[in-house]
């Protein structure tokens, strides 16, 4: 075993084979010596013999030959069995959802009022679901935008998941339900 990088552990198994021709036996010293190691995409436990663990979900391994796998960043997630790379196994959460953890499976949708705005860091709910803004809702959870309220509705807070319908014989103009002004 030696290491290499920050703190990564090369994890090489060798096998010395006996040759034996039946007249000479090389017992006293190994004609050939065969190193083993875990493949990309894999890790192999120390004293875990010649097998090799497949990473798991949200995390992958990209050289060959190490003791663990590198786990998914945070706003991003893995769900596919043997990643070798990055790139190949760790996605970035879609618009509208965060993740906030490394090494997650899957990503968490914005919550209804809510919407993601391009162009944030999917790390948190925090830096990435904007509350819809007055005059606006949306019922959907993960949802990438929010929607006008519709005439005879309003909404008059930020955060609105739906618009408000206007009471029996009060109206509402299209310029006041994008401020967020109440029916008359």
């Amino acid at each position: 075993r030696s290491t290499i990088g920050a703190g990564m552990q090369v994890a090489q198994r060798s096998i010395a084979v006996i040759l034996n021709d039946g007249q000479e036996t090389s017992a006293s010293a190994p004609q050939v010596t065969i190193d083993m190691c875990a493949a990309p995409g894999f890790f192999a436990t120390e004293g875990g013999g010649a097998s090799s663990t497949p990473c798991a979900n949200g995390s992958y391994q990209a050289d060959a030959c190490q003791t663990q796998c590198v786990s998914c960043a945070a706003g991003t997630f893995g769900d596919e069995q043997v990643a070798r790379t990055s790139s190949a196994h760790c996605k970035a959460c879609a618009l509208g959802s965060y993740q906030a953890v490394t090494g997650a499976t899957s990503c968490t949708a914005c919550a209804a009022g809510h919407f993601g705005a391009a162009g944030t860091i999917q790390t948190s709910a925090a830096a990435h679901c904007t509350k819809c803004a007055v005059g606006t809702a949306q019922s959907a959870e993960g949802a990438a935008s929010c929607t006008d309220c519709l005439a005879g509705s309003f909404s008059a807070t930020e955060g609105t998941a739906t618009c408000d319908t206007c009471a029996a014989g009060h109206f509402q103009r299209s310029e006041e339900r994008r401020v967020g002004k109440e029916c008359r």
